[in-house]
Parts: C-alpha cells; structure tokens; sequence
C-alpha cells in the first residue's frame, strides 16, 4: 500500500471520488523546504525554509496509484507532444504532531510547461509585463 501527499485537485472529494471511485481518507500534512504555486495546476518548487500545507493519504493500491498518475497527465491539451507534465517522487511529509511520514508527492516537470501554465512569478517576473 502506498500514501499520497496532495496539495492540489487530488485532494478534492469529487476528484477522488471520478478518478477512485471513493473518496479518501486524509489528515492534515506539510512537505518541508517547498512552496505551493498557482498556475494553470497547482505544482511546488524548493524553497528553503517554506511548507506546504496539504494531506496525506494512506493505504492507496498500486492499481489506484497508477489511476493518480494518469489524472496528472495533460491529456486535454491539443498538441502536446508528451502529457506527462509531473513526476511522482518519494518524499517525507510531517503530521501535525510532528510525526515524519514516507509518501509520494507529484512535482512539476517545468521544462515541458508552457509559460502560460505557470505563476506570474515563474514566467513573467522580470519580463517587462
């Protein structure tokens, strides 16, 4: 069985509920040493001294884990050469007691994103806009 930290649409009952078909379990969860953006989606970049505040889940099945991984593709953008715009990687997220936890996290793969999908402070920020 595997856990999910979510700090975006995953965490949504109804996101859950299309893609699992059963909503989730979660608690309150931080990833440490990043910071929540919002662009197009919502993604995370390192930033030092910074959390993100989000949820973890737990007890997912492979088979539900593969589902969440295809949910992240950009299936619906025309075009698009690859859709696989996150990668899930391992990472140790803290309940609010403090306790460390081992779970996956989806991060961006920016350089497929289009400027457009990104925050202001991402694409724009010194651009002259």
């Amino acid at each position: 069985m595997s856990s999910l930290f979510v700090y975006g649409s995953i965490a949504d009952e109804s996101i859950q509920l299309k893609i699992l078909g059963h909503i989730c379990k979660k608690n309150a969860a931080i990833l440490r040493g990043y910071e929540r953006r919002m662009g197009k989606w919502a993604y995370v970049l390192p930033k030092v001294d910074s959390v993100v505040e989000g949820w973890l889940i737990e007890g997912l099945s492979d088979a539900e884990v593969v589902k969440l991984d295809e949910y992240e593709k950009a299936d619906s953008v025309p075009g698009l050469a690859d859709p696989v715009i996150y990668e899930r990687r391992e990472v140790s997220v803290y309940l609010p007691g403090g306790e460390a936890k081992i779970a996956w996290a989806y991060f961006p793969i920016l350089e497929k994103w289009l400027p457009e999908w990104r925050s202001f402070e991402d694409c724009c920020a010194g651009a002259g806009r």
